[in-house]
Parts: structure tokens; C-alpha cells; sequence
């Protein structure tokens, strides 16, 4: 767009004088008014290079457009460049410009191609600027090439004069260029205009110092970084030499905020008679979005003793109503701006408390600010950037949450509700769910409780869940929770691209571990409100109770289901469950509330029983429920290592150990009722079952060795040697033998004698003369040692 040549008015050109009195005769049209009055003010020369007159400029026949250079004139020329006349007239804090003694002199050739710069021609732009940039290296003697500077003898304070006049319209005019080239070429002038006029930089750095922090965060990674590494190696060497410069420059940047984020609107950064109506739109979301970055730097940067020295400008910006509606409402459609506005928004609610603002606009801004992100559009990238504004808004202000007067309804509580079971936490799992958790610990506690809003909220997480968590729970809805194989196999196929696929995992972890923590929170929130009340048992009593049955087998169904089918590794179930339902919500109300954690553990582990008792049965579910079972049996351990603690208080470790002692009495029912259908006697292998109850024995031996081998392992060596004699009786080569069984049995018990510290060398013995006797090995012991030293 900008790198095609548009059409422009181009002036003759004029071959250059060797005088500044000669130039400048040119330049005034023979004028000897205006000669003098160049002369006397040097100022004058510059008179047109506004940032809009820069950007826009369009040439007009020389001799009328200076032929009556008087002051008047010239002051009427300039005006009519101005972007935001009203806004410059009222200024009460305007950035005095820099201006040169009478009878300063200027280069003329360079005057020249300063002026030059306003063409709208990219090309020639950039020509122009390399010009520049050729002639200041020339002078700082860092340039030895040949061109038509090189012989001229040029007088530094000339130089330096022109610079200091002309660079900063020019550079704030073409950092903003739509053209990154444009933007690369400007930076590396500047760096050499820094370097130029050294200490002299102290006289417009307040003009330069608002659009070059701007340039910091261009979108442009290239101009970000080079941006950057001019201000640090100049002014950042330190953090005293940068907080000096930002409060030298504080009163310049501001204005320069006001401007474009108060004063300004689309039409403000060019010419619509000129411009494309794209690359004006294009300019002004760039100069928005960098300048709204800009001033979370600034708030970032300052200390709240520097923010009240300019107390009135930072509330200008801050507490205006209307500037945070436009940017964060999304009256636009620039992501660009939106997540700038956002992430400035935080920063400003992280330090609001710290600052001496109106609290009661701050407060409505605050609430605003919370309905427009709740409200956001569905953009995978604004949602990575919704959730700090509403946390932050929220811990400076939780009043916000409370429900307006007069009204039946939390509207607040609403736009939350609506925001979940739209999917939109979807875009971006890793920070919607999380934050979630962290939002309800700064909501007042009153908001959640009344009128069970706690519930609603729940019940909005669920609504609008990952599609993957929907498809199971719709299924297990229309069988009452139970799961057949032929509803397994009727659950629609996904795209199996890994990409797809981790990120179906990634949503459904974060899913599963924030309905866990937000649902453990607000039942304990509940309770606590309830339990207040006399009459335990009444209808809200009752409400929560079954709200926490049916929850708890959703969530135990889905990890159970997810976890068969691969589609998230069982660590990973585990720990969202145990970590979300046992962390640290639960524990400190093992501290707190006795009655309350009991009533808990009341609802919750009958809920685990009957739904790991209604899975186990299937062969494609029984792994994944018993994992999540001896999981409960390691809950401590489990629980210590994801927190990085030693060691837990007595009250939570009586209370963690309780339950797994419960998990660890429901294991061993469950495997004794296996035992108890194996016939020792039956010539069909380990069980009346056949291979099912094979399968479930095997899992057992794996999750729960401790249970299996100091008590049956007499039981289940005997079946095991029998099945694998009685399938192998009539295999004539050993590669078809059928192993797996008695190998996986023997190599577990292996495992478990060398924790007990057991002779292994006189069990591979024997397990070297199973393998000769049981499975037909007589003729091929050296074949046996192989499988011997295999299983060890």
C-alpha cells in the first residue's frame, strides 16, 4: 500500500546555494522581507512541518505560497496544518517548541531536505532520509563514502541548529508512517541526530520523548527493538538516569497522550482528500494502540510521588468516562487498540489505589470496564487480555460486584454467567479458567451466596464447556451415567491432528481443574452461609447437596472417560481432580470448620464410590477408575508435591488421611470381590469370566501392589501359571506363545520384592524354572533365560 508511488505535486527542483543568505532567498521567492525575517528568526523555516503538514503535505507554486512571508501570514499557514485546533488553542499544559536566537544559522542544504520530508511520496521519503542520515555520519566523520555532502564544508552548529528545528516534527510524523521502512529509516536518523547534537537533545527531548516511547511497542518487532536500543544506550543505562529523563520529559509526554488518545479521532492523523481512506485507518489504530501502551509505561514507570506533580493531566487521562468507552467497548474493530486499552487498563487499576483520583469515578469507569470485557467479541487474541481489567477492576473495587439498587437481579453476576456459557473461555482456556478461580476469591463473599449466585456460576461453566466435555456429558445424560461401550463407540470421531488434539487436551485439563476449585470454593462458601441458619435441613440445604452429588459424578465421569479414551494423559486427570477438589480450599476448611468438611466429604465420596463401582465393570473404563482410586490412595503424597511442601498441619493431615483410608477400603472390596470368582479348579484360565476379569486382576496388580502381593499372590501365581499352561498347550513355536499375562504377573512381583529388598537372585531362579516347566520350554532352557532376564 505504501510502497507504491502515489501521485504527488512535486516542486521544480532548485539547485543548491553555497550560502545560508542565497538558500534562503530560494526558499522565500526573492522576497527581501522574508530573507530578513529568515534572518532574524530561523524558526520561520520551519513553519510548515506539522505532523499533519508533514504527512499530507502538497506542494503549490513557490512564488504564491511565499510571497507575503510576513509573521501574520506564516502564523495563518501554520494554523492551518493543525489536526486539533481547539485542542492546541485551550492547551493549558502545552510543550513550549523549541526556538533558535535571532540571526542562528542553519544549513541550508539540510534545511532542505528537512523539508523535503513532507512529500507524501514513500520513495521519496526514503531517499530523503537516507540523505540525512548520510549527512550527519558525514559530519560525525562515521561515514567516508563519496556523494555531494562529502565536499562541503559544513558548520556544525548550522547543523545542529537545523536538527534541532526541524526533527522533531519530522520524526514524530514519520514514526507512525505506514510503511515500515519508512519507520526503520527514521529510527536510524534519530540515532545519529542523538549522537549529534549530544546534550543539546536536553532542548527537545520533551517534543521528541512522547512518540519515541510510543515506538517501543511497534507492532514491528524490528523497529520495536531498535527503538529501544536508542533510548537505553542514551538515557536507560540505569534506572536513576531513566526515571530523571521520564520525569524531565513527563510534562511533554503527557500532552503528547492527551492529544492523541483525548483530542483526536480517525480523521485527525491526515488529509481524507488525500489520503487512502485505509491508510488513515491504518494510522490511527497504530498511534491509539502505541499510545495507550505508552501510557501504561508511563503508570508503570512513575512513582506515585511523580504522578502527583502532574496530577492534573494523569487525571485528564484517567478518570475520562468517554476515552475508556471508546477503546474498550470496541466501537472499533482493531484487536490492535483493544487489547492495548486492556492491558493500560489493569496497569491502572494495579495502581489506583496508590493515586490521588476520584474513587467514585474511578469505581463507575471500573465497572464499565468489567461489562465491555465480559462482553467481548469471540477474538482468540483479545481473550488472552479480558481477564486482568476484570481482576484488578475487581481488587480495587469489589463493590462493583454488588447488585444495583432497586433491582431483582445481579447484573454483574450476569454479565459473568453469560460470558461462560457463551464457550468464549474456550479461546483461551490456559487464562479464562484459572483466572476464574481468582476472580471469585476477591468477589464479596455476600455476592456468591446470595440467591445460591454461586450455583449459577457453576452451572455457566458447564453450559458453555469445551465441545469434547459436552459430547460426554450429553451422552452420559441420556443413559443416567452409565457409559456402555456401544455409547463409547457412538461419540463422534474428531480430527486427530496432534495440534487439534493437544489443544482439545489442554482445554479440557483447565477445564476439569478450574470446575473443581470454583465449585469446592463456592460449596464451602454456601455452607458456611447455610450452616449459619438454625434449621440444617432446609430447602437451600438440600439444593446445595444434590447441586454437590450430581457435580461430583459429572466431574469424576469425564476424568474417568477422558482418561480411557486418551484423550488427556491420567496424570493430568489426577492431579485437575485431586489438586481442584482437595487443595487448597479444602484444606483450609479442614482447619476451620470441622462440621463443614465432614458435611463435604458427606456429599462427596459416596459420589466417587458409586461412580468408580459403576465404571469398573467395563473393560475400557477400568484402568482409568482405578487409577483415579489409587490416586485417592496416595492423596497426600499427591498433594504435598504439587504444592512443594514438606509437610502438611495435623488438622489436614488427619483429614487426608481419613479419606485415604476410605479409597483404600473401597480398593480392597472391589479386588476381593474379583478374587472371590476365581475357581481354582476351572481349566478356563484365571477366571469363570475368561479374559474381563484377566484384564481388571492385572490392573489391580499394577495400581495396587501393596494390596495384591503380601496377601493373594500364592492365589493368583497358581491361576495365572494354569492360564498360561492351558493356552500354551498347544503352541509348537515359541513365537506364538501367549506371555503377556504371567510375564506382566511375575515382572510386578519382581518390582514389588526389590522395594521390599527380597533376594531377586533366588526368585529368578525360580522364575527360570516356571518358564521350563509351565510353558514348555524343557527342550529350550536358553530360550527360558531369555524370557527370565526380559521379565527381570
Amino acid at each position: 500500500m505504501s510502497g507504491k508511488n502515489k501521485k504527488t505535486f512535486d516542486k521544480p527542483k532548485v539547485a543548491s546555494k553555497s550560502t545560508s543568505k542565497s538558500r534562503a532567498v530560494e526558499l522565500l521567492g526573492g522576497n527581501l522581507a522574508g530573507v530578513n525575517a529568515f534572518k532574524a528568526n530561523a524558526a520561520l523555516a520551519f513553519s510548515q512541518f506539522g505532523r499533519e503538514s508533514l504527512q499530507d503535505y502538497h506542494d503549490t507554486d513557490q512564488s504564491s505560497e511565499f510571497s507575503n512571508c510576513n509573521s501574520d501570514s506564516i502564523k495563518n499557514s501554520h494554523q492551518s496544518f493543525s489536526r486539533s485546533k481547539s485542542s492546541k488553542k485551550d492547551s493549558k499544559h502545552s510543550t513550549k517548541k523549541f526556538e533558535l536566537p535571532p540571526n542562528s544559522p542553519i544549513d541550508d542544504n539540510l534545511a532542505n531536505l528537512v523539508k523535503r520530508m513532507a512529500k507524501k511520496d514513500v520513495t521519496t521519503r526514503l531517499k530523503t532520509l537516507n540523505e540525512i542520515d548520510t549527512c550527519l555520519l558525514n559530519h560525525l566523520g562515521t561515514d567516508q563514502n563519496s556523494d555531494k555532502f562529502s565536499n562541503q564544508a559544513h558548520n556544525k552548529d548550522a547543523l545542529i541548529n537545523c536538527m534541532l528545528m526541524g526533527w522533531p516534527s519530522v520524526f514524530e510524523s514519520q514514526i507512525f508512517d505506514i510503511d515500515m521502512r519508512v519507520r526503520i529509516s527514521t529510527l536510524r536518523v534519530h540515532n545519529n541526530f542523538i549522537d549529534l547534537v549530544g546534550k543539546k537533545s536536553a532542548l527537545v527531548l520533551n517534543q521528541i520523548m512522547g512518540p519515541w516511547l510510543a515506538s517501543f511497542f511497534d507492532l514491528n518487532n524490528e523497529v520495536s527493538k531498535i527503538s529501544k536500543s536508542i533510548f537505553n544506550s542514551n538515557f536507560g543505562k540505569n534506572t536513576d538516569q531513566k526515571s530523571r529523563v521520564l520525569d524531565f520529559c513527563q510534562s511533554g509526554i503527557l500532552e503528547f497522550l492527551i492529544s492523541n488518545l483525548i483530542d483526536s479521532n480517525e480523521d485527525s492523523f491526515g488529509d481524507k482528500r488525500y489520503s487512502d481512506p485505509e491508510e488513515l485507518k491504518f494510522r490511527y489504530q497504530m498511534i491509539i494502540a502505541e499510545s495507550m501502551k505508552t501510557l501504561e509505561y508511563m503508570l508503570e514507570s512513575s512513582t506515585p510521588e511523580l504522578v502527583s506533580k502532574h496530577l492534573i493531566s494523569y487525571k485528564n487521562l484517567l478518570q475520562n468516562e468517554s476515552m475508556w468507552s471508546e477503546f474498550l467497548n470496541q466501537k472499533h474493530e482493531s484487536s490492535h487498540i483493544l487489547t492495548s486499552a486492556l492491558s493500560c487498563f489493569s496497569v491502572f487499576m494495579k495502581k489506583v489505589p496508590k493515586l490521588d483520583l476520584d474513587s467514585e469515578v474511578c469505581l463507575k469507569i471500573a465497572k464499565n470496564a468489567v461489562k465491555f470485557a465480559l462482553s467481548s467479541k469471540r477474538d482468540f487474541t483479545t481473550q488472552f487480555h479480558i481477564w486482568d481489567p476484570v481482576i484488578y477492576s475487581t481488587m480495587a473495587f469489589p463493590e462493583i460486584w454488588f447488585p444495583e439498587k432497586d433491582s431483582p437481579k445481579n447484573k454483574m453476576i450476569g454479565y459473568l454467567t453469560r460470558y461462560f456459557k457463551s464457550g468464549d473461555a474456550n479461546l483461551a482456556p490456559s487464562v479464562s479458567y484459572p483466572s476464574l478461580f481468582l476472580l471469585l476469591n476477591f468477589i464479596p463473599k455476600d455476592v456468591i451466596s446470595e440467591n445460591l449466585s454461586g450455583l449459577q456460576i457453576l452451572d455457566s461453566i458447564w453450559a458453555g464447556a469445551p465441545i469434547d466435555v459436552l459430547s460426554f456429558t450429553s451422552l452420559s445424560n441420556q443413559n443416567n451415567y452409565t457409559m456402555t461401550q456401544k455409547k463409547i463407540n457412538e461419540i463422534p470421531k474428531r480430527d486427530q491432528n496432534p495440534k487439534t488434539l493437544l489443544n482439545s487436551r489442554k482445554s479440557v485439563t483447565f477445564f476439569l481443574n478450574s470446575i473443581c476449585e470454583c465449585s469446592m470454593f463456592i460449596w464451602t462458601l454456601l455452607y458456611k452461609k447455610i450452616s449459619a441458619v438454625d434449621d440444617s435441613h432446609n430447602e437451600a440445604f438440600d439444593s446445595l447437596s444434590l447441586h454437590i452429588k450430581s457435580s461430583t459424578e459429572s466431574i469424576l465421569d469425564l476424568s474417568i472417560k477422558f482418561g480411557s479414551t486418551n484423550k488427556i494423559a491420567d496424570s493430568d486427570v489426577e492431579m485437575a481432580i485431586i489438586t481442584g477438589l482437595f487443595g487448597k480450599t479444602f484444606q483450609g476448611i479442614c482447619i476451620e470448620d470441622d462440621q463443614i468438611s465432614f458435611i463435604l466429604n458427606l456429599n462427596i465420596l459416596p459420589s466417587f464410590q458409586d461412580v468408580i463401582q459403576r465404571h469398573v465393570i467395563f473393560p475400557d473404563l477400568a484402568y482409568s477408575s482405578l487409577h483415579l482410586l489409587s490416586s485417592i490412595c496416595n492423596l497426600t503424597e499427591i498433594l504435598l508435591e504439587s504444592s512443594n511442601l514438606t509437610q502438611f498441619s495435623d488438622k489436614v493431615s488427619e483429614k487426608l488421611k481419613e479419606i485415604e483410608f476410605w479409597a483404600l477400603t473401597l480398593s480392597k472390596n472391589n479386588f476381593d470381590a474379583l478374587i472371590t470368582q476365581i475357581n481354582p479348579d476351572s481349566s478356563n484360565s484365571v477366571s469363570s469370566n475368561g479374559f474381563t476379569n484377566t484384564k481388571l486382576i492385572l490392573t489391580f496388580i499394577d495400581l495396587f501392589p501393596n494390596m495384591v502381593f503380601p496377601q493373594k499372590v500364592d492365589q493368583l501365581q497358581k491361576n495365572f501359571e494354569s492360564q498360561a499352561s492351558t493356552e500354551n498347550s498347544s503352541v509348537f513355536e515359541s513365537e506364538s506363545l501367549n506371555l503377556e499375562p504371567i510375564s506382566f504377573f511375575y515382572l510386578r512381583w519382581i518390582d514389588f520384592l526389590k522395594i521390599e529388598q527380597s533376594d531377586i537372585y533366588h526368585f529368578s531362579l525360580l522364575l527360570e524354572k516356571v518358564f521350563v516347566k509351565i510353558l514348555g520350554f524343557e527342550n529350550n532352557v536358553e530360550r527360558a533365560q531369555h524370557y527370565t532376564t526380559e521379565c527381570l
